[in-house]
């Protein structure tokens, strides 16, 4: 319909401009929000409570550490690169996305190390990183399944092979729709104690750790999206792999 068309185009540029303004507002606080729910569970909860929640931590980047690895391995054997060239370069970008702890925040800089540092086509990278930030979510599946069975062996409840079934079907379903923002998991893990008969309340015990353990969260999808947009680049035959090999700063 060709002029007539601005104006709706023009609107759904202000809606793209005014929530990216609201996330960038949200994200400034989160320092300050993590700081006070640490100091509100280090008040409220014993020594024994709070080493538990350390083991339960590093169980949840342990695991996410492990995803990269994953990453790694599909890059090296679908895409046939080398993927330490991969992660040197979006060192950066796992940095910002951990600083933010927002995959729709740090689509931008991700963006900029796929056009720049990995030589990545628009064509893909401007679907994929974009999709990605909204349905690729495999640090808060290993995050919900850790929560859930933690909780659960907590406040003593069983988790059967039926249940741990429908828990796996759970997880997919609210990785995929969980949000692109701070706290979302949080959010999903509420729904999933429910189903999983944990009381809802259980929750609260995640709140003090739950932006530590978002900000690995986020690094995890952010390095899946960007992984994945390599391989598909590359089996397209749409990476510039003069770009890719080329050392920082050439």
């Amino acid at each position: 319909i060709g002029e007539h068309s601005k104006p709706l185009k023009d609107f759904f540029e202000a809606c793209n401009s005014l929530f990216l303004k609201v996330t960038t507002i949200i994200v400034s606080v989160i320092p300050l929000a993590v700081f006070c729910s640490i100091c509100s569970l280090v008040m409220l909860t014993g020594t024994d409570t709070l080493l538990s929640l350390l083991y339960f931590l590093l169980t949840v980047v342990a695991g996410m550490a492990g995803m990269i690895v994953v990453y790694c391995l599909i890059i090296l054997i679908v895409a046939r690169l080398d993927p330490l060239v991969f992660l040197r370069k979006h060192a950066p970008g796992m940095l910002t996305a951990f600083s933010l702890g927002s995959s729709n925040a740090s689509m931008p800089y991700n963006m900029q190390i796929c056009r720049n540092d990995l030589g990545i086509s628009p064509k893909v990278y401007s679907f994929s990183i974009p999709l990605g930030a909204t349905v690729n979510m495999d640090g808060t599946c290993i995050y919900l399944v850790a929560a859930a069975m933690f909780l659960a062996r907590i406040y003593g409840v069983e988790l059967t092979g039926p249940d741990m079934a429908a828990m796996f079907f759970s997880v997919f379903v609210l990785s995929v729709g969980a949000p692109g923002v701070p706290g979302a998991g949080l959010v999903c893990l509420s729904v999933l104690l429910v189903q999983i008969g944990v009381p809802v309340e259980a929750a609260g015990l995640m709140m003090g750790i739950d932006s530590i353990v978002g900000m690995f969260r986020t690094a995890s999808n952010t390095t899946g999206d960007v992984a994945i947009s390599l391989v598909v680049a590359k089996l397209e035959n749409l990476v510039d792999l003069e770009v890719y090999n080329r050392k920082s700063g050439d």
